[in-house]
């Protein structure tokens, strides 16, 4: 990832754009069936919209294995919807 897209006040917070991530999900003991971890694959982009049509493009049936984050809203979370 870009260091100058982090916040280094919250390293999972973007600054500037949205980018199309790799989610990894799993049992975690106790807890269910939650998110392990993710990974930016591609991006930035200008808007979610644009970010939402690449992840299509690149990933068509698997889709769901990624998501879109972005800039923090005013709760800290950098997840969609946007």
């Amino acid at each position: 990832m870009i260091k100058s897209a982090i916040d280094p006040s919250n390293p999972y917070a973007l600054k500037d754009g949205y980018y199309i991530n790799s989610m990894y999900y799993g049992m975690v003991p106790g807890d269910g069936f939650e998110l392990i971890s993710s990974t930016v694959v591609s991006g930035p982009y200008d808007t979610a919209e644009l970010a939402e049509k690449e992840m299509q493009l690149q990933f068509g049936d698997e889709i769901w294995e990624y998501a879109i984050s972005g800039p923090a809203d005013k709760i800290g979370n950098i997840w969609g919807p946007f």
